[in-house]
């Protein structure tokens, strides 16, 4: 849902999802709004008609964050079904799939140059990938418990993660 913070109000309601929304972000003009749902999907929604523009089907469970890359030609979805993926806006097709996780993956970043992925698994580890090939470039490990999220430091010289195991 879309509110008015003066007011409070609602504006608009995105409907059209079959499952729980567990993420929802403004593209950088605040023409679109991408969210991510439990019924497998992501979707994209025009802002000004509250219609859905495209809907991103190919995970095999509940996506839990979706994101934009920079200049928004892509989209990169977080899964339980333990991949990330990577999908072209134009087109609503999947790009690449970055696999090798052995739990949820519930976080997914670009990294500045959009030339790595990072993600965040119930396999309590961060995995860093390479979104030309899609291979897995290094694993970080040590955590003891979920790592819910992972992000890089503003030099990307360091990945910073955050964990059920309270570290």
């Amino acid at each position: 849902k879309l509110w008015s913070v003066e007011t409070g109000n609602l504006v608009k309601s995105f409907e059209g999802h079959e499952g729980t929304v567990w993420s929802a972000v403004f593209s950088k003009d605040e023409t679109l709004v991408l969210t991510a749902s439990g019924d497998n999907t992501a979707k994209l929604w025009s802002v000004e008609t509250g219609n859905l523009v495209k809907s991103f089907e190919g995970h095999e469970s509940e996506v839990n964050t979706a994101v934009f890359s920079k200049d928004e030609t892509f989209v990169l979805t977080a899964s339980d079904d333990t991949t990330a993926k990577l999908w072209s806006v134009e087109t609503g097709n999947l790009v690449k799939s970055f696999e090798g996780h052995e739990g949820t993956v519930w976080s997914a970043v670009f990294s500045k140059d959009e030339t790595f992925v990072l993600t965040a698994s119930g396999d309590n580890t961060a995995k860093l990938w390479s979104v030309e090939t899609g291979n897995l470039v290094k694993s970080f490990e040590g955590h003891e418990r979920t790592v819910w999220s992972a992000v890089f430091s503003k030099d990307e010289t360091l990945v910073l993660t955050a964990s059920d195991d309270t570290t």
